[in-house]
């Protein structure tokens, strides 16, 4: 594929959100959340094999799909959370010599080369494209539409990491309409301004990165951040280590990333950023 001047418009005008993938995106949606919590807990400490956590995902699927007493719009939703959260298990690197080698890339705003460290693409995608059938049909039916759109603007994001050009051309605009509709109409809403931030903190300016503009979207959403996840707690936190990281604000990023590590000490990509941190190497 040639890449003219066109094709490059579109690229910049939405890939921004598509280095926000490194970060996971948990939902407002709280009515299954004591449930699916330690399945999503065991993605991020990332010490649990496949295996057992694909008998995780599947053990909560059943359990959803027996409970009589869910409201089935809530059941279809959690569903697709964990068909998410699953997705992002095979998305997640598992080494930091990997994520080293991504970070370079990434600075370097090389987003094509980015996809050939998704070596489980198949998987991940089968995953994604489970969570988005369900999230097509909660689209025309949940009165809970903001946390619809935000968990569908992640999935697509993800998907993007490991799509084709095509796809990411005819999936980024929208993933981007996703996100704006949701801050338009609700400018507060937890993790629709988290995607936000991650898309300003992690790529190069040459893709829409503006750490500045993610601490401040961060302090915007600081009132609201004892109310978060453990798992959007630690991709707030990681967000926040990296802005600093991109300003040379190596201690406050560090303080970031310790409490980001404090909630799922074992996960590679926390201590990679550690690392990167204490070697000033941002």
């Amino acid at each position: 594929m040639e890449y003219n001047s066109k094709t490059m418009k579109y690229f910049s005008g939405f890939l921004f959100l598509i280095f926000a993938a490194t970060a996971g995106f948990s939902q407002t949606y709280r009515a299954t959340d004591s449930r699916l919590e330690p399945f999503i807990r065991s993605v991020y400490m990332q010490q649990t094999p496949d295996a057992e956590i694909e008998k995780q995902a599947a053990a909560l699927l059943k359990s959803l799909a027996e409970d009589s007493e869910l409201d089935p719009l809530n059941r279809e939703f959690a569903a697709a959370r964990v068909y998410y959260f699953l997705g992002k298990n095979y998305l997640f690197f598992d080494n930091k010599e990997t994520i080293f080698e991504h970070n370079v890339l990434q600075k370097k705003g090389s987003f094509l080369k980015l996809r050939e460290f998704y070596t489980e693409a198949d998987i991940i995608r089968d995953k994604y494209n489970r969570a988005l059938e369900i999230v097509d049909r909660l689209e025309k039916t949940a009165s809970f539409i903001n946390d619809v759109y935000c968990l569908k603007a992640a999935v697509l994001s993800d998907l993007c990491l490991v799509g084709s050009v095509g796809f990411i051309l005819v999936n980024g605009p929208r993933l981007l309409s996703y996100v704006g509709t949701v801050l338009r109409k609700a400018p507060q809403h937890p993790q629709t301004l988290l995607q936000h931030i991650c898309s300003k903190a992690y790529p190069p300016g040459i893709y829409g990165g503006d750490p500045e503009e993610a601490l401040d979207y961060l302090d915007r959403l600081e009132p609201q951040y004892e109310s978060l996840s453990d798992s959007e707690k630690f991709d707030f936190l990681c967000a926040k280590a990296f802005a600093f990281g991109r300003l040379n604000r190596y201690e406050e990023g560090l303080d970031a990333i310790k409490s980001a590590l404090l909630i799922f000490p074992s996960n590679y990509y926390a201590n990679a950023v550690k690392e990167l941190l204490e070697s000033e190497e941002f």
